[in-house]
């Protein structure tokens, strides 16, 4: 276990803190979404949190928050998903599927699937034309 510990975490050019929070809560990564097209990706935590970050490539790949969006309802966040550039969808670990806009940083929709009918695992979309 080790050697894959060291296999994954040696030739890393940038690292972050991931939720600088008041609270004083244990974040752990449990979903990671790059955006496509873009420098940005985005994490969600065991805490319920989603953030947006950005790597600059230009500045020795350094990494920068972009942008934190509300907590999620009732749940650590299990699984994203990107739409396009400024919207992307997330699930939590009470059922709850949430839509949020980058751009606005708000969240247009929140709908609740029940947890009695398991974790989400996978999302697929379709793009209606």
């Amino acid at each position: 276990m080790n050697r894959i510990d060291l296999d994954f975490t040696e030739g890393s050019v940038a690292s972050i803190n991931v939720v600088k929070s008041e609270e004083k809560l244990t974040h752990k990564v449990l979903a990671v979404r790059p955006i496509e097209f873009t420098d940005s990706f985005l994490v969600g935590t065991n805490t319920g949190f989603v953030e947006l970050y950005k790597v600059d490539a230009r500045s020795n790949a350094s990494i920068s928050q972009q942008g934190r969006f509300n907590r999620a309802p009732n749940g650590e966040v299990r699984h994203i998903e990107t739409i396009s550039e400024s919207v992307f969808v997330y699930v939590t670990s009470s059922g709850h599927i949430v839509v949020e806009d980058i751009r606005s940083q708000r969240s247009p929709a929140n709908f609740s699937v029940g947890k009695e009918r398991g974790l989400v695992s996978s999302m697929v979309q379709r793009n209606s034309t």
